[in-house]
């Protein structure tokens, strides 16, 4: 459990801008530290590596002072939450003040912190004396850190003795010092991921959720759910330093919310991270589906150790998820893989989103049911399609091919205009293996440049449907670490 006299924070006006009670009590210097912080590791960066021990991935939140968080319990959050409050709202001064040079001694003290930290992170447990070869810091400077750590319960510390009776101080990291929650919302169902501090998973749950209910209705039922799930696991909602929260595309980043009104109008205009802040007492980041699914499968998936990659989920809907570079790409504004939306056919279907002939239209999940119904009526769900092609059907299997069909022409102009070196395919409609990868990737040869086609690898995400829940996972464990 993290020290208690470390959880007693009460926001500052220095800090959030707001009228605010006055810091006191034996933390204040320690909490002044913090806030005066401006260090890249505690901060979200513009353009920041996906990938190596110790990375960070850009959220957009717009504005110097970030989400406001006058609901929060503030007297009794733990460190990690405050460290995600701190990337919050910190983001646009820290890029604004990027060009400073040099920075003050709590600036120093808490790079070294995290150092140090993410060191004994890293190695699980090692000696106390490794740390003074590793960071060239003075064993008065690492006792200070290292009891400051062990006193909040983040790292532990234990004696052990040799066989020559030589006595060594051990570290290891408590990885199950507090907890994180990544979720995925869609428009039919829910998927949580509890994971611990490593973002080894802890417990999943995927349950009915319809986006179709209004905010008023459908986000305090969310709030509970969560709460739920977590007390389930016998772990205490003040163990829950974030949520990562994967939201269907399009998404607004800018300003919080659903970017499409015409399919879920009473959720426009909804402040949905603002809304959760205030119920759930935590830190709420919020991202498109797509751009959490590229962040899980980078981190945890198939796309490890992958500088240039897309994601591509293709199930009611079709989102995608790009890593060039080692980074997450999402534009100017955020909306960037919304490959769902690339027209195909000008005089085609009307999509949701108000336009027509969009690759939703012709390759998601509903497009393919619609066309094996055409002269297959009795099938009524994918898995049926999928069942009906495998023993023969032949409007089924052309149903599915007529998708991957689609699917490989698309990806053919990321191809040919991205070139990343590898292609991860996602979603319920994935099941149906061959039925649709085959004309998928004939597609793709056959529309693709041949340099930049034969370095693509195509391969299926190993998340098991949790991508994006990962991918929410890794969104906090970056902003604490």
């Amino acid at each position: 459990m993290v020290h208690s006299s470390i959880r007693k924070m009460i926001l500052s006006t220095e800090f959030t801008g707001l009228s605010t009670v006055p810091l006191r009590g034996p933390i204040y210097s320690a909490l002044k530290r913090v806030i005066r912080c401006r260090q890249e590791r505690f901060s979200i960066r513009v353009g920041a590596p996906l990938t190596g021990p110790r990375t960070r991935v850009d959220h957009h939140h717009h504005g110097s002072d970030g989400p406001h968080l006058r609901g929060f319990e503030a007297r009794y959050m733990q460190s990690w939450q405050w460290r995600l409050i701190e990337g919050q709202r910190t983001h646009g001064k820290l890029l604004k003040d990027e060009g400073r040079k040099g920075t003050d001694q709590h600036g120093i003290r808490e790079s070294n912190r995290l150092l140090i930290l993410n060191y004994i992170r890293e190695r699980k447990t090692l000696p106390r004396a490794d740390l003074t070869r590793y960071t060239g810091l003075s064993r008065t400077a690492i006792g200070n850190i290292v009891d400051e750590l062990v006193l909040e319960g983040i790292i532990r510390q234990e004696e052990n003795q040799t066989g020559d009776d030589r006595r060594t101080i051990l570290l290891s990291f408590n990885a199950t010092a507090a907890y994180v929650l990544g979720a995925t919302l869609g428009r039919q169902h829910l998927m949580v991921l509890l994971a611990d501090l490593t973002g080894r998973p802890v417990q999943r749950l995927d349950i009915p959720f319809s986006l179709s209910k209004s905010p008023k209705e459908g986000l305090p039922l969310l709030g509970k759910l969560l709460k739920v799930f977590v007390a389930q696991q016998q772990i205490a909602w003040d163990m829950i330093v974030g949520v990562g929260l994967g939201m269907i595309s399009p998404f607004d980043l800018l300003h919080k919310g659903i970017a499409v009104p015409a399919q879920f109008a009473s959720w426009a205009g909804v402040d949905i991270q603002q809304v959760l802040q205030d119920d759930l007492g935590v830190p709420v980041y919020l991202d498109n589906d797509g751009n959490m699914g590229a962040l899980g499968e980078s981190r945890y998936g198939a796309g490890r150790n992958t500088g240039d990659m897309l994601y591509v989920k293709v199930g009611s809907g079709i989102s995608g998820g790009f890593i060039l570079n080692h980074q997450l790409y999402r534009g100017s504004l955020g909306t960037a893989g919304e490959i769902g939306h690339i027209p195909i056919d000008l005089h085609g279907t009307l999509c949701y989103c108000g336009r027509f002939g969009c690759l939703e239209t012709v390759a998601s999940k509903n497009a393919i049911l619609m066309e094996a119904q055409r002269f297959s009526p009795t099938v009524t769900t994918l898995p049926q399609v999928i069942e009906a092609a495998r023993n023969g059907d032949v409007t089924c299997t052309g149903a599915l091919a007529r998708a991957g069909k689609y699917l490989g022409f698309v990806l053919a102009g990321l191809v040919n205009s991205l070139n990343p070196s590898l292609i991860i395919l996602d979603g319920s409609t994935m099941q149906a293996g061959d039925l649709i990868l085959q004309p998928l990737r004939s597609t793709l040869e056959e529309h693709s440049l041949p340099i930049p086609f034969a370095s693509t690898r195509i391969t299926l995400a190993e998340s098991n449907g949790f991508a994006m829940s990962l991918g929410g996972v890794a969104t906090l464990l970056d902003t604490i670490f």
